[in-house]
């Protein structure tokens, strides 16, 4: 999970339409992952245009850390339950709305679609995606040269080379000693 608290305007039409922009563009964060008959998983990548940011208002007549604290609160809970892959994918974001101009964004990332890399690749692309929406304007984000299941199927087809070549280093090799 990754949170980030905002504070200063907001447009949340503006962030869900950047959200949007962000899982359509990569169909990872559109998978979810179900079991065949015979219990193997398999991707099942969701149509675009079918995301929505979940929203939260927490209005309490409390103190501005009252009001903190419990927004805090309702995120750890949230971060502490596992996304359901087979029916929610790997994705999801959720808007905290406090009190005055102030907000919580989490977003709950499976590792199954995400790494370091693409955390920055994310927040790079969802800023871009949101000034864009508020300009009305198209976002100037880069071609995707291939998406993730392009790269997992590459993966598994260079399997029976990296074997191959595996067998073939272990019979050159075979009787050298170890060289400490």
């Amino acid at each position: 999970p990754d949170s980030r608290r905002m504070t200063g305007p907001l447009d949340r039409g503006a962030l869900q339409a950047a959200l949007l922009r962000v899982v359509d563009r990569h169909a990872v964060l559109r998978t979810r992952y179900a079991e065949d008959p015979d219990g193997s998983p398999h991707q099942v990548i969701g149509p675009p245009g079918d995301f929505r940011l979940r929203v939260t208002h927490i209005d309490a007549p409390h103190p501005p850390d009252q009001i903190m604290a419990e927004s805090m609160a309702r995120a750890f809970k949230l971060c502490s339950t596992p996304l359901a892959l087979g029916t929610d994918g790997g994705f999801a974001a959720h808007l905290f709305v406090l009190s005055g101009n102030s907000n919580i964004l989490v977003l709950r990332i499976h590792h199954i679609c995400f790494d370091e890399r693409s955390h920055e690749i994310l927040y790079k692309e969802l800023t871009e995606a949101y000034r864009a929406a508020l300009e009305d304007r198209e976002p100037d984000l880069p071609d995707l040269r291939t998406q993730y299941a392009d790269f997992a199927r590459d993966q598994r087809q260079a399997v029976p080379l990296f074997v191959r070549d595996l067998q073939y280093w272990r019979q050159q090799l075979a009787g050298a000693r170890d060289l400490e």
